[in-house]
């Protein structure tokens, strides 16, 4: 039965849009949150959004190539596209980037009830143990796994912070690809052939959003070993155009950035390390899609330098047992094998530790926002699966009010997590709660602590940041700010000279001579002060 134009299709009208108010209800509160973090480079100091001429720039360089003294490894141009399209319909009001943020996750719900909706009318063991009732409950199954996505507290971080805006436009093509990929194959004739274009160009675009989205290839084949009985010819026939659209991206991606895949950023750890280094970051990931507590919106990388280290051998247990629920259930759970494979290749790009980097993005909670989409099929089927076998009415009326109670705990976490991304000072506040051994966390609460005019506290950041780092020259040039504000002015001008001692940066160079004449001048050293602006200068 087609899941899309079926006789149900009021009824699925009616669900989609209960899962929309749904993802609409546990963020709202997030509509009223500020820019934070790397919003203040990402949107209030990217000059490429302001403007249309630099559309140009924004498709032929990397992707931060608008911040001075900058490299990345990634290539995301219509990042740019669209906060420059949130600029001109919003200005500088973070209201309306939250909004978009909400549309896009709000959207990616809704593809996620749909997905599941497919994946579950394939099914064909689904069918066989239910018959006409699992062909009746599959739409509310659906909308279980459509609010589970929508509510559960690990998209926080994706939603809430506009930064992550890569993750949600990806993700929608991504899921959009993928489910017209399925769809297709409930048409014949033109609308066949039209549904598997929009598809390929969905994918195509997805991957100038980010870079995960390549992942759907596998996916792709994935699915087609799950559930589709066609020859391997015609499989690879409707591959073709896919990584036709890759190979055209990957072209343009290595005349951008001279590479194809991303460049170590840090090498300390041998190839060897790097692979048991992935075990305890995935199981970790696992963990927090069963359970989401202990959030954090920054997690510090702590590397194992021994694979017998028990962090490496439990974890890598914990994987083991899931590739293995993975593969078993290919023989009578499909969903499963299809939600769980979802899972683990959408987690796996994150894995490759050398190309995210080694210090403070190692793992963080958006890495989970595409592949979470997986859980939730696999989550929902396996449910599902229990809730057929109850056969007393009041058992499943029990059963029924676990889901219920799911979502709302779920819900009530999501709610509760919003505000911690309201400002850099409650988000850092917390971050600091969790992590006592990064100095840029300390850096940056004493950063947002100073500008919220809570100074002691600020100071005593600061200097747990030179206790955990002392080499960290922006450190030294935060607290030198913040005592030349006091006016103590000897005190700012040894900080802004130790921080010179450690920048090696023009740009930092540059803030830091500008900061000693200020120094100077209020000290009414003039010719030092004109020595350190026209050293500034030459910097900037």
């Amino acid at each position: 039965m087609n899941a899309v134009t079926g006789k149900n299709r009021n009824k699925l009208v009616v669900f989609a849009i209960l899962v929309a108010a749904a993802a609409l209800a546990v963020y709202f509160n997030s509509l009223f949150n500020g820019f934070v973090y790397d919003d203040e480079f990402v949107v209030l100091g990217n000059k490429w959004i302001r403007d249309v001429r630099y559309l140009g720039e924004i498709f032929s360089t990397h992707v931060w190539a608008f911040k001075r003294d900058s490299t990345s490894n990634y290539y995301r141009p219509l990042m740019h596209v669209l906060l420059m399209f949130d600029y001109y319909l919003f200005g500088l009001k973070p209201f309306g980037y939250h909004l978009v943020n909400l549309v896009f996750h709000t959207l990616n719900s809704v593809l996620v009830f749909l997905l599941t909706l497919l994946v579950f009318r394939r099914d064909r063991s689904w069918a066989q143990k239910g018959g006409a009732e699992a062909d009746r409950l599959a739409p509310w199954f659906a909308l279980f796994s459509g609010v589970l996505y929508a509510v559960h507290p690990v998209h926080v971080e994706a939603v809430a912070w506009i930064s992550v805006l890569p993750d949600l436009s990806s993700g929608f093509l991504y899921l959009l690809a993928l489910c017209l990929y399925i769809w297709k194959e409930d048409l014949t004739g033109f609308s066949r052939i039209a549904c598997l274009l929009v598809s390929v160009v969905a994918f195509g675009t997805a991957l100038f959003c980010k870079e995960i989205s390549i992942t759907l290839l596998a996916v792709l084949f994935l699915y087609d070993m799950a559930y589709e009985q066609r020859s391997r010819l015609r499989c690879l026939l409707n591959y073709v155009p896919y990584f036709i659209m890759a190979a055209l991206y990957f072209v343009l991606r290595s005349m951008v950035l001279g590479t194809v895949v991303p460049q170590k950023q840090n090498i300390f750890l041998d190839t060897f390390q790097y692979v048991y280094n992935a075990f305890p970051l995935l199981a970790e990931y696992l963990r927090l899609l069963v359970l989401p507590v202990g959030l954090n919106s920054f997690y510090v990388f702590h590397p194992i330098f021994s694979f017998t280290d028990p962090r490496v051998l439990v974890s890598l247990g914990v994987v083991i047992v899931v590739v293995a629920v993975t593969l078993y259930s290919f023989r009578s759970y499909r969903a499963v094998f299809f939600g769980l494979g979802f899972l683990l290749l959408g987690i796996s790009p994150p894995l490759y530790l050398p190309g995210v980097g080694t210090h403070g993005s190692v793992f963080a909670e958006r890495y989970l926002y595409l592949p979470s989409a997986g859980f939730c099929v696999a989550a929902t089927y396996v449910l599902a699966r229990l809730f057929l076998r109850i056969k007393d009415q009041k058992k499943k009326t029990y059963f029924a009010a676990i889901f219920f109670i799911l979502l709302l705990v779920s819900s009530l976490l999501t709610v509760a997590r919003n505000p911690v991304w309201h400002d850099n000072y409650t988000l850092w506040h917390d971050v600091a709660q969790k992590t006592n051994d990064s100095a840029m966390v300390y850096n940056n609460l004493g950063s947002a602590a100073d500008a919220y005019g809570h100074v002691e506290e600020a100071i005593d950041a600061y200097g747990n940041a030179i206790r955990l780092s002392p080499d960290m020259p922006e450190v030294y040039n935060n607290l030198a700010l913040l005592y030349y504000i006091q006016g103590k002015q000897d005190k700012a001008i040894e900080n802004y000279e130790k921080a010179r001692e450690l920048a090696t940066k023009y740009s930092i160079l540059a803030i830091i001579a500008n900061g000693l004449g200020n120094a100077y001048m209020k000290k009414g050293m003039l010719d030092e002060a004109i020595k350190e602006y026209t050293e500034a200068l030459q910097y900037g």
